[in-house]
């Protein structure tokens, strides 16, 4: 079996001819996963998923047992302040002699209280709603204020603050998601070194800086510019028609080739 010879224009002197090659930058679909850094990152149609899935198998874990430990070291220091305030604070009532009781104690003798109002006022109500009125003025509710100066001693300044209230826990972390379909200029080279396909954004005219960094790139790579071609398309609106450019390319030639 006999072999057929490469053609020598193929390889990595590039295509379409000796240290030819090109830079083409297109408008194109893309998946574009978004971070919950802020970042983007625009990947061929159909990889979008499967990137967003591995970032959060791999990254989500770690950040949510770093939330987690934050929130409880967060969650330790506001009770420990919490409990030193409030034993500044019953120091300061004791140092004014008022020893507050245990506040199981007077919840229980609020409950008491409570319930033999509630059954006093059950028995002297009537179906005369004026005396019913006159009745709980008369007879007020009992109130944990009463209770405590009933125990010889000024309520609290805040009754609220007696027991701790925890703060909520922090709501799951973000997750890389992904927008399918996006419009992004793509940049792709054939046969130049360093190799490109890559997203340059989805900015609505051509991305002139990114474009300018790649030519950049490349001609210290030992690529000069011989060639820009352009594709455009028309837009039409109602009262208008619009040329947008769609596609550029540029053919680079290898520095000391012939043309």
């Amino acid at each position: 079996m006999s072999e057929t010879a490469a053609d020598p224009r193929i390889g990595t002197a590039g295509f379409g001819g000796p240290g030819v090659s090109f830079l083409v930058v297109e408008r194109r679909q893309a998946d574009v996963v978004a971070y919950p850094d802020g970042r983007f990152e625009a990947v061929p149609v159909g990889d979008g998923g499967p990137l967003a899935r591995r970032w959060n198998e791999e990254q989500l874990p770690a950040i949510e047992r770093d939330r987690n430990e934050r929130w409880r070291a967060e969650e330790e220091h506001r009770r420990a302040t919490w409990e030193q305030e409030q034993a500044a604070r019953k120091a300061q009532l004791a140092s004014q002699g008022q020893n507050l009781p245990d506040k199981a104690v007077v919840t229980a003798a609020y409950d008491e209280q409570l319930d033999a109002w509630r059954r006093k006022r059950a028995a002297a109500l009537t179906p005369d709603l004026l005396s019913g009125l006159k009745w709980d003025r008369e007879n007020p509710q009992p109130t944990l204020e009463g209770v405590y100066r009933g125990f010889g001693v000024e309520p609290p300044p805040s009754l609220e603050e007696d027991e701790y209230q925890p703060g909520s826990p922090p709501p799951p972390a973000a997750r890389a998601e992904v927008h399918t379909g996006e419009e992004v200029w793509w940049a792709r080279s054939h046969g130049a070194e360093p190799e490109y396909d890559e997203s340059l954004g989805n900015s609505k005219d051509l991305p002139l800086n990114a474009i300018s960094g790649l030519l950049t790139e490349l001609s210290a790579a030992g690529w000069r510019l011989v060639h820009v071609s352009e594709q455009k398309s028309a837009v039409h609106h109602e009262d208008r028609s619009d040329t947008i450019c769609t596609a550029v390319t540029y053919v680079l030639q290898r520095s000391g080739s012939q043309a």
